[in-house]
């Protein structure tokens, strides 16, 4: 069982004001709803005093956005029926009530590269997200009937074109980072077996240090507290001859 209200406020990305600037051409020229739930991109010169673009994004945006290197930026986070899926999204419908989202927004702002659905008959948020190298994207889902007890989390990996799930773990991977190999490290919780070897063991769902492989295969595990770890804010493997590189896999 997983509190999701443990999150600090100050990582949750506050709705954008219903008067932000779209530029001509915006991807989404208007806030929906009131209040205003979507999220909001721009991009500014590099003195700062043009706005190259300035778009609302579709959906209820749940996670920081982030940039890629060739100026896309994605997001993620739920939506009802009505977002716009991109054409061979690996989610095109959406399959009730809320459902998870991930999306990504070309470099001139004016249009998705991709946008696809990830979700289940049950209320579906994607609260982590971070990007891989190669344009792949980690994120982490959790379902629930009745916020916030009793969730079902996953820690997905989507392909670069948001049409196919690479793989899927039983992890809220809540604190993230990708190396530059694609293996994603996460600090969250789980109910997962620990490694071989690993520095402390146990396999009940507590917190934990989790790296997957691309292909999702639990390649280490460390059974503790992540707040006693801190927060990634760079990616130093130094400490990765602690581990054995070992397959994991989730508890039964």
């Amino acid at each position: 069982m997983r509190d999701l209200r443990r999150r600090p406020a100050t990582e949750e990305p506050s709705p954008a004001s219903a008067d932000m600037p779209a530029t001509p051409g915006a991807l989404q020229s208007a806030c929906q709803g009131n209040p205003c739930q979507n999220g909001y991109a721009a991009h500014l010169s590099a003195g700062l005093d043009k706005l190259l673009y300035g778009t609302y994004l579709p959906g209820t945006v749940q996670t920081p956005a982030q940039l890629y290197s060739d100026g896309s930026v994605y997001y993620a986070g739920t939506a009802e029926a009505g977002f716009p899926a991109t054409p061979n999204a690996y989610q095109p419908q959406n399959a009730g009530g809320y459902d998870g989202i991930i999306a990504r927004l070309d470099p001139t702002g004016t249009k998705l590269l991709f946008a696809t659905y990830y979700g289940t008959l049950l209320t579906d948020w994607t609260l982590d997200m971070t990007v891989a190298p190669d344009g792949s994207v980690w994120a982490w889902v959790t379902s629930f009937f009745q916020c916030c007890s009793s969730s079902q989390d996953q820690t997905i990996h989507l392909n670069a074109t948001g049409s196919q799930v690479l793989g899927e773990f039983p992890f809220a991977a809540d604190q993230m980072a990708v190396d530059t190999a694609g293996d994603l490290f996460a600090l969250g919780s789980g109910n997962i077996m620990v490694s071989p070897g690993a520095i402390l063991g146990g396999s009940c769902r507590s917190e934990a240090y989790v790296e997957l492989n691309p292909a999702v295969k639990c390649i280490s595990t460390r059974e503790g507290s992540s707040r006693n770890i801190g927060r990634f804010t760079g990616l130093d493997t130094s400490y990765r001859s602690a581990f054995h590189k070992r397959n994991a896999t989730p508890a039964a």
